[in-house]
């Protein structure tokens, strides 16, 4: 999938519908900037399903964001986050978010909790 599509997709009324079924937890303090931004990067759940260098990329920035947590608990929070998403039955609600970006979003996931492995 091109990143046109993706973005294409992102602002669709599919993913304005709620295509993309992500917690809603309300933020406070340091980490509200922060999970506001990953919020609206992953508006309409599209860079989970976007191509590998463009999810690697994100996935690189939220280490980045999150670099004041030491590595060993880093990386089991983020598998664990990770595992949650890859433990759905779907990650997307509606026929064209599914077709589109199920599972390429379901391949980065997987690549993502491999990089952390021990």
């Amino acid at each position: 999938m091109t990143d046109t599509a993706i973005d294409r997709f992102a602002t669709s009324r599919a993913a304005h519908a709620g295509a993309f079924h992500a917690g809603q937890g309300v933020a406070h303090g340091p980490l509200r900037r922060v999970r506001r931004r990953r919020h609206e990067a992953a508006k309409g759940g599209s860079i989970l399903g976007s191509p590998v260098e463009r999810f690697e990329r994100y996935d690189r920035d939220v280490r980045r964001e999150y670099a004041f947590v030491p590595q060993p608990l880093y990386r089991r929070k983020r598998a664990e986050v990770l595992q949650r998403f890859l433990d759905r039955p779907r990650l997307y609600h509606g026929a064209a978010a599914v077709a589109l970006l199920e599972d390429a979003a379901r391949r980065n996931l997987a690549a993502a909790l491999a990089r952390l492995a021990p």
